[in-house]
């Protein structure tokens, strides 16, 4: 877990490095296009190229500009794939509590909690053959999928409130949402 962390502190110091690489490399480009574009400009002699190469020039920095903007401040989509196991004891049809292993005691008990809740589900999962649990066993993937994605909202969220509480900032930026303002995705 410690690893991950390390990995993704080292993703944003790396961010910064290539901004200002960036930066760098942008200026001495820019300072290579205008000797450039001095030259050309030069060559050619016709009616109104101040105007003209102005137009042009002004466009081609928008349309960089736009990029750039884009890709730095744009939306951030990711896929992060992690791997995790559980045992299943297929006669009692559970999930078993593994000692010192987070992932496997938090789904089992978020599967005991929300059969409780839903009565529904625990008729779903009770009607699943766990002897063919992978051969036919999409409503039993779907409910271990909902309970694998409740436990890493579970803990995003205890990371993020331990990283609000102590941390200092303005508490008037900050933006709480409850379950119910997020709205649920179709299936």
């Amino acid at each position: 877990m410690n690893n991950h962390r390390t990995e993704f502190l080292s993703s944003i110091l790396n961010n910064k490095k290539n901004l200002a690489e960036l930066v760098a490399a942008a200026i001495v480009i820019g300072l290579g296009i205008s000797f450039i574009a001095s030259s050309i400009f030069e060559y050619f002699d016709f009616k109104y190229k101040n105007l003209i190469f102005l137009i042009i020039g002004s466009i081609l920095t928008l349309i960089g500009f736009i990029f750039y903007l884009n890709k730095f401040f744009g939306r951030k989509k990711f896929s992060k794939k992690i791997e995790g196991f559980f045992i299943l004891d297929k006669k009692e049809k559970k999930v078993i509590d593994i000692d010192n292993y987070d992932y496997a005691n938090k789904l089992a008990s978020n599967l005991k909690y929300a059969f409780k809740e839903d009565k529904a589900l625990k008729k779903t999962w009770n009607k699943v053959d766990f002897e063919n649990v992978f051969k036919k066993g999409m409503k039993f993937l779907e409910i271990i999928n909902e309970a694998s994605e409740y436990y890493l909202l579970e803990k995003l969220s205890s990371h993020l409130s331990v990283y609000f509480n102590n941390s200092k900032f303005d508490k008037d930026e900050l933006v709480e949402y409850e379950r119910n303002d997020i709205p649920r995705r179709s299936s």
